[in-house]
């Protein structure tokens, strides 16, 4: 049975345990809400948890388990209307996944611009990809090591390099001249999360600036 653990505070001991089971049609199902191992509720399927369900810890304070769309497995898990340290809509963890595909876009481009340049991916020499993929996976990987840094100006740079390279490789396979579509579809793929990074870069840089500082 699939699990995923959670620390109810920063820092803290992964006490809350999500465990669930799965049908034939991949939904989910039988969604058990662990507490320190004791069971403290249970969501039945797929369509309440996308709903939605509300329980209370031991402490009194009320825990929301809710699926973030119908699209993912991802998991919006809330304390107090306050989103876990684990929880996929945490700031924290849209932002780190941010950097973490920039970078894997970065690596993928200098394999496939090795390969090409080895002279082992024929389809890809016909744009003379070698050095074109390997200068784009320096060029992520500069920009990923900015937004790691929280930069919002190599996110947004991130996205539309993206945005252009899927326009014009879907141009060039339309003409012929490309047909590695595997390459388009992981952009379009990572456009998406992308761009939730970006909101999630201003609210840390917000809660940042009103964080108090120490004298």
């Amino acid at each position: 049975m699939p699990k995923r653990l959670f620390s109810i505070e920063e820092g803290k001991e992964k006490r809350l345990e999500i465990s669930w089971k799965l049908n034939w049609k991949l939904s989910w199902q039988d969604i058990i809400i662990s507490f320190d191992e004791q069971m403290i509720g249970i969501i039945p399927d797929q369509i309440s948890l996308h709903n939605g369900k509300n329980f209370i810890l031991p402490d009194g304070s009320e825990l929301k388990v809710q699926q973030l769309h119908s699209l993912s497995y991802g998991l919006r898990v809330s304390r107090n209307g306050q989103p876990l340290p684990e929880s996929d809509d945490n700031p924290k963890i849209i932002y780190k996944n941010s950097y973490k595909i920039i970078y894997f876009f970065a690596i993928i481009n200098l394999f496939i611009g090795s390969l090409s340049a080895l002279g082992k991916v024929e389809i890809i020499k016909q744009l003379e990809g070698d050095f074109i993929f390997i200068i784009i996976g320096l060029v992520f990987l500069i920009l990923g090591y900015f937004v790691q840094r929280r930069s919002l100006m190599a996110l947004k740079l991130s996205i539309l390099i993206m945005l252009i390279g899927s326009f014009l490789e879907f141009c060039f396979a339309t003409m012929g001249l490309f047909t590695y579509f595997s390459y388009i579809v992981m952009q379009i793929l990572f456009i998406v999360p992308l761009f939730q990074g970006i909101d999630a870069i201003k609210r840390i840089n917000e809660d940042s600036k009103k964080r108090p500082t120490s004298a």
